[in-house]
C-alpha cells in the first residue's frame, strides 16, 4: 500500500469515528426565540421545568451560565445593577432549554436563549 493510499485510509476512519461520536453542538443559541414573549414561550414549549427570577449585580457577577447576559446589560455600568432577569428552563429529551427574559414595556421578553446538552456543566 503506498502512502497516499495509507494516509487516506487514516483520514476517513478519523473522519468515520468523529460522525459516529457527534450528536450534535453541546450548547447551541437559540437567536429565533429572540424578543418573544414568555406566553409565546409557554405556547412553543409547555410549561417551564425551572424558573427563577434574579437581580443583576454589579458587585456579584454571574457565573459562565449567565454570561450572554451582559451583551445587553454590561457589568461596568451603573444602570445594570439591580436589573430584573427571570430565567426559565425546559427539560426536552437529551437537551435543556434556557432562556433568560427581560421586562420590556411590561412584558418578559427573551432576551437570551440557548439549549445546551445533558452533562454539560457551567
Amino acid at each position: 500500500m503506498s502512502n497516499n493510499s495509507t494516509t487516506i485510509i487514516f483520514v476517513l476512519t478519523l473522519t468515520y469515528t468523529f460522525l459516529l461520536s457527534c450528536n450534535g453542538p453541546y450548547i447551541e443559541q437559540l437567536l429565533h426565540l429572540s424578543g418573544k414573549t414568555e406566553s409565546e414561550l409557554v405556547e412553543k414549549f409547555g410549561t417551564e421545568t425551572r424558573s427563577n427570577i434574579f437581580k443583576l449585580s454589579i458587585n456579584n457577577p454571574f457565573g459562565e451560565k449567565y454570561v450572554t447576559i451582559y451583551n445587553t446589560y454590561r457589568p461596568e455600568k451603573p444602570e445594570t445593577n439591580g436589573v430584573e432577569i427571570k430565567e426559565l428552563e425546559w427539560e426536552k429529551g437529551n437537551y435543556t432549554i434556557c432562556v433568560f427574559l427581560h421586562e420590556q414595556n411590561g412584558a418578559w421578553t427573551v432576551l437570551e436563549a440557548f439549549k445546551y446538552k445533558d452533562g454539560v456543566e457551567f
